[in-house]
């Protein structure tokens, strides 16, 4: 007589441990999966931190840069000194805001009285840096006492250049703040030291400002968090020279792990049901 074949299904028992044990695999590989990703995320947020801080010391160099274009030369000095408001006017002040986006200009004399005063590519009274003064004092003195000691060489061996600069908050707004000496640009013209007249520039730090700093790294929403406003765990603090914060950078967080458990999420599913149906009928 021929064997007879068993063709009924799995004990029940059997079924459900098996069930148990993928449920428990499943638990295992998802949870994994879940904390791979957000440790993927945690370390594209320091990445990204890092790209805007470097974004705005670019930013910080830049406005140095586009300064020192006209501080340092024999033209600034000279006409600065007789008072030749409209060559100041041309190129020291609104020029600095129509070609550069710089904000405010001040020029100072030996004496950090005020000559003149730009504000939106606006000139204004000179007695409208008395409004600022309390804020820039502080860049101002360190430039001044930079002046009063030997120079200094950089890196390369030559003269360090003498500029002082900070953040700081002009009415309420975030800024950078770039204070530097006129100076000649040749031996055609001397200058005694310690007569130095001082340039003054500062531009916001507003959404524009941002808004450059964050293409370069292909960042998405970025803007200008006030202190009144919540921050999110996508920013970057704006803090002066005495550690005091004056906003904050924030932008919309890349989350590459997320996105990557986004996108394989439905195959998962799919590939789950399909097992869990063969188990189901064993």
């Amino acid at each position: 007589m021929s064997a007879r074949h068993d063709s009924s299904p799995l004990p029940h028992q059997v079924t459900l441990t098996v069930l148990t044990l993928a449920a428990f695999a499943l638990a295992i590989v998802v949870g994994f999966g879940f904390y791979a990703a957000n440790q993927a995320d945690e370390a594209s947020l320091e990445r990204q931190k890092i790209f805007i801080a470097d974004g705005l010391n670019d930013q910080i160099a830049a406005v140095q840069r586009e300064q020192e274009s006209v501080t340092v030369w024999d033209d600034s000095v000279t006409n600065v000194r007789a008072g030749n408001q409209a060559l100041i006017e041309e190129n020291l002040s609104t020029w600095m805001y129509s070609y550069y986006g710089h904000n405010r200009v001040y020029i100072l004399d030996a004496a950090n009285h005020a000559i003149h005063a730009m504000r939106e590519g606006k000139v204004v009274a000179a007695s409208a840096f008395g409004e600022d003064e309390p804020e820039l004092r502080p860049t101002i003195d360190k430039l001044r006492h930079m002046l009063g000691e030997p120079l200094k060489a950089d890196a390369s061996g030559q003269p360090a250049k003498m500029v002082a600069q900070d953040l700081v908050s002009l009415q309420g707004k975030p800024a950078i703040l770039s204070v530097m000496p006129l100076v000649p640009s040749s031996d055609r013209v001397s200058q005694a030291p310690g007569t130095e007249y001082l340039h003054i520039s500062a531009e916001f730090i507003n959404d524009a400002v941002i808004g450059k700093i964050a293409a370069k790294y292909l960042l998405d929403g970025a803007r200008l968090v006030p202190l009144s406003e919540p921050v999110g765990p996508a920013a970057v603090p704006l803090v002066d020279s005495r550690g005091v914060i004056l906003g904050y950078i924030g932008w919309d967080q890349l989350r590459p792990g997320l996105t990557l458990v986004r996108k394989i999420a439905p195959a998962l599913a799919i590939a789950l049901l399909v097992a869990g149906g063969v188990l189901v009928f064993l």
